[in-house]
């Protein structure tokens, strides 16, 4: 809801580090909804192909992959890294990770 939104995610040390965010009281629908992703895809004005979703409920990724997002089911830190590291997104080393980890 609105205070988790304010006052646990906004105040992450990773919520910067993102472009965009949907949070699902403001949508009025939960993941894996459509609406959900067409909301995140139009505050980012980007076509699911340009985006990264990553989640680990298996029915959140499937759904995304519908949507032609690049889906990651997360596993563990290891093998998001590397996965990410493999589509060029991202450059950075484990000890980047530990220094937004909250």
């Amino acid at each position: 809801g609105p205070w988790h939104a304010e006052y646990q995610i906004r105040a992450s040390a990773a919520f910067p580090l993102f472009d965009a965010v949907t949070f699902s009281f403001e949508v009025g629908a939960a993941k894996p909804d459509r609406r959900m992703f067409f909301d995140l895809l139009g505050k980012l004005g980007l076509m699911a192909e340009q985006c990264v979703f990553i989640d680990d409920l298996p029915g959140h990724v499937a759904a995304a992959g519908a949507l032609r997002f690049r889906a990651l089911r997360f596993t563990s830190r290891e093998a998001l890294i590397a996965d990410l590291a493999r589509w060029g997104v991202w450059s950075g080393t484990e000890d980047d990770v530990d220094s937004i980890a909250t």
